[in-house]
């Protein structure tokens, strides 16, 4: 007969690993006052209408090009204000080419109005030069669906439609900037002194940082980096690379990840520990995936946190925590 596990050994664990982790934040945390998180996108969604707010080019930690289109909801009315952007990787990936790539995202601008710069344009350093001036300084709207299926974070996908939405007239867009101004002054009428709020805040944009372990569902701790901070909420706009998604997290459920500048014998240790190398097949622990399913992969890469691994229908990276030597 199968030895039964001791749940209350087993949480008394957890609850040690919080204790530890929390690094005393719960002595702050309980004296603040309650906040209503972040919305997100649900799924299914069909002809929605969102809108620009900006648009960026930069560089991953590879050094590849990549967009981010930043936007939010405009229609349903009640999911107004919920961010809806997009992530485009411009160069090759472990999924795409880069012209696969490249093609998803002019596919994209073309759906939004941009097909004269596009086809105007001499190359794709011009044409996507000249779309980012546009989204920089104007704001456009556009339709879109969501997906159906979330990924393992439980967000859901954008796909631009094509439609003539942008054929408004200037007057509903002049009420409509008018009700974004007049929403502005409640988000800022909390009274605090300015030189406290700013020396309060505990990051700034490019910083790179992980969430906690309780704010998503799965319990998963996963990294970003500080795209926008709003001082007023107690928020910061995190994108996540892994899943092209930007999420509002509070302050409170980030931490900064410490440029590791020395590692010698720590590292050693590390590695000792670790029962696994590249190469090895692995298997995940049945609390990782949401599904509650075991899967096996292979190992491809590795750091001081996380393994790179090889499944059946996909790679992803996996903490260490979360994966044991498969027989």
């Amino acid at each position: 007969m199968a030895k039964e596990k001791d749940t209350s050994v087993e949480r008394s664990k957890m609850l040690n690993k919080l204790r530890k982790r929390s690094k005393g934040a719960f002595d702050k945390i309980k004296k603040t006052e309650a906040k209503a998180g972040g919305r997100k996108l649900p799924g299914g969604l069909e002809d929605a209408v969102g809108q620009t707010t900006s648009a960026k080019l930069d560089a991953d930690k590879n050094g590849d090009p990549y967009v981010y289109v930043y936007a939010s909801v405009l229609e349903p009315t009640e999911l107004a204000g919920v961010p809806c952007g997009k992530y485009y990787k411009l160069a090759e990936d472990q999924y795409n080419t880069a012209e696969q790539n490249l093609e998803a995202f002019f596919n994209d601008m073309k759906l939004i109005g941009f097909s004269e710069i596009i086809e105007s344009a001499g190359d794709e350093s011009e044409a996507t030069d000249n779309i980012l001036k546009v989204l920089e300084k104007e704001k456009v709207k556009f339709v879109f669906n969501t997906s159906t299926r979330p990924n393992k974070n439980g967000e859901y996908k954008t796909f631009f439609q094509e439609s003539d939405v942008n054929d408004d007239d200037d007057e509903e867009e002049e009420e409509e900037d008018e009700e974004e101004e007049e929403r502005k002054p409640a988000k800022k009428s909390r009274p605090a002194p300015k030189s406290k709020n700013e020396k309060s805040v505990p990051f700034k944009v490019g910083d790179k940082v992980k969430t906690t372990g309780n704010f998503f569902e799965d319990g998963n701790e996963y990294q970003g980096i500080v795209n926008e901070i709003d001082e007023d909420e107690e928020n910061c706009a995190i994108f996540f690379e892994e899943d092209d998604d930007q999420q509002d997290i509070p302050w409170g459920n980030l931490a900064i990840i410490a440029e590791k500048k020395s590692r010698g014998k720590a590292k050693k240790e590390a590695e000792d520990d670790i029962p696994f190398e590249v190469g090895d097949t692995v298997r995940t622990t049945g609390d990782y995936f949401e599904d509650g399913v075991i899967y096996e992969g292979t190992v491809q890469e590795m750091d001081d946190e996380n393994a790179k691994v090889e499944f059946e229908d996909e790679t992803c990276e996996v903490p260490l925590e979360n994966l044991e030597l498969a027989n």
